[in-house]
C-alpha cells in the first residue's frame, strides 16, 4: 500500500484562522501579486512534527504514541500576534505569525519527539521553533524585490490576532494537488485524557 504523507498539528478554530486571513488580506494591499504564496484559511495549522512518508502499518503504532504523549499534557491557551519572517526580513522566505506559550509549545513538541523515537521516527535536527507559516514567497523574486516584501511586511505588523487553544493533537494526511495540498485529519489525541480518540480513520 502506498506510504501516506503526514504531519502532526495543532487545529486552529475557525475564528483564529478568519482572523489571520484578515492579516493577510491587509497586506495584499500592499504587496505586489505573486510576490507571496499565502497558505489558505482551510489549511492554516501550527506544525508539531513532519513525519513525510509514512508506511500505512505504521499508522497504528503512531496513533498509540500520540495519545501517550497527549495524556501527559494538560490543555493550554496561547494568543497569535506579530509577524516574522525566516531566514531574515532581508531575504524572506517564509513568512510566519508569533505565538506566545512557547515554552508549554516546546515542551509538548519535545514528548511528542521523545515518543516517536521509540518507533524509530528520526528526530528534528533543528530545535522546535513554534510559529504559524501564513505564507511562502516566490522564489523568483530579486534581491531587491525581497527587501522591499521585507520591509513593507516590518511597516505593517497587526497587534493580537487571535486566541490559540491547545486541547489536541491531530495527525494529518497530506495530498498534493495542483491546485494546493488537502490536509485530511486521521487521528485525534486529547490533551489530559486517557481513552478513545476524537477521529481515527482506518486508511484503506
Amino acid at each position: 500500500m502506498k506510504p501516506v504523507r503526514a504531519f502532526i498539528a495543532i487545529e486552529l478554530s475557525t475564528e483564529t484562522r478568519y482572523s489571520i486571513q484578515q492579516v493577510v488580506n491587509g497586506y495584499n494591499q500592499s504587496i505586489p501579486r505573486g510576490w507571496v504564496r499565502w497558505v489558505g484559511v482551510v489549511n492554516l495549522h501550527l506544525t508539531l512534527k513532519f513525519l513525510g512518508d509514512v508506511p500505512v502499518e505504521l499508522l497504528p503504532d503512531i496513533y498509540q504514541h500520540m495519545d501517550i504523549t497527549a495524556a501527559g499534557v494538560t490543555s493550554f491557551n496561547g494568543v497569535a500576534a506579530g509577524v516574522g519572517m525566516f531566514p531574515s526580513s532581508q531575504k524572506p522566505r517564509v513568512i510566519w505569525l508569533g505565538l506566545d506559550a512557547k515554552q508549554a509549545l516546546s515542551n509538548l513538541a519535545g514528548s511528542l519527539e521523545n515518543e516517536l523515537a521509540k518507533i524509530n521516527i528520526m528526530r528534528e535536527e533543528k530545535p522546535f521553533s513554534p510559529h504559524l507559516t501564513i505564507g511562502r514567497v516566490n522564489r523568483d523574486l530579486t534581491d531587491d524585490q525581497l527587501s522591499k516584501l521585507g520591509a513593507i511586511i516590518l511597516r505593517s505588523q497587526p497587534g493580537v490576532v487571535g486566541e490559540v487553544t491547545v486541547e489536541r493533537i491531530t495527525l494529518f494526511r497530506s495530498d498534493l494537488r495542483e491546485s494546493g495540498p488537502i490536509h485530511t485529519p486521521l487521528h485525534q489525541s486529547a490533551l489530559g485524557k486517557c481513552g478513545q480518540p476524537e477521529i481515527h480513520v482506518k486508511i484503506q
